[in-house]
């Protein structure tokens, strides 16, 4: 059996802004591709339905319903896609969702921009942990020379147990 290694990871609100922007687009990202997937489905029962000879309105609403939600979250795609300047073909992004190939294309355009994401926020993070280490070292360093019983308080309070 494999363990998992505890890996800490500081509180999002200790983060900078912009290290948190990049983790609530991912979260937003990947609810897009969620939604995708449910628009899949949609043909499936929409292609089934037309075989049996069924034509059911909530279908209809459904696709209505995900069409007025696609409009408004296809613009905040466009814009994240703009900003980190990936080429991408603006006609399937601009129509109605009307076939799998498009929503294919859709999903395949997201994971890209994910991807991008990911790995300017991977460079990012390692930046600003690195950051965080030399602030912290000179912070000590300056105790050492200027607040020596700051420095020492932590090691002589400590209280060593007894391992049973």
């Amino acid at each position: 059996m494999k363990i998992k290694r505890f890996k800490y990871s500081p509180k999002r609100n200790n983060l900078p802004l912009n290290i948190r922007q990049m983790y609530n687009q991912i979260y937003q990202l990947n609810s897009h591709i969620a939604l995708l997937k449910e628009r899949l489905c949609l043909f499936q029962t929409t292609n089934n339905n037309n075989l049996k000879g069924n034509n059911n309105l909530n279908t209809l609403d459904l696709i209505i319903t995900f069409n007025h939600h696609w409009d408004r979250k296809k613009m905040w795609i466009i814009k994240l896609l703009n900003e980190q300047t990936i080429q991408f073909d603006h006609t399937n992004f601009n129509q109605i969702i009307s076939n799998i190939d498009q929503v294919d294309y859709a999903i395949y355009t997201i994971k890209n921009l994910i991807q991008h994401i990911k790995a300017k926020l991977s460079k990012e993070k390692s930046a600003w942990d690195l950051n965080q280490i030399q602030h912290y070292i000179e912070r000590r360093n300056d105790d050492l020379k200027s607040n020596q019983k700051r420095m020492l308080t932590p090691f002589s309070k400590k209280t060593r147990g007894k391992l049973h």
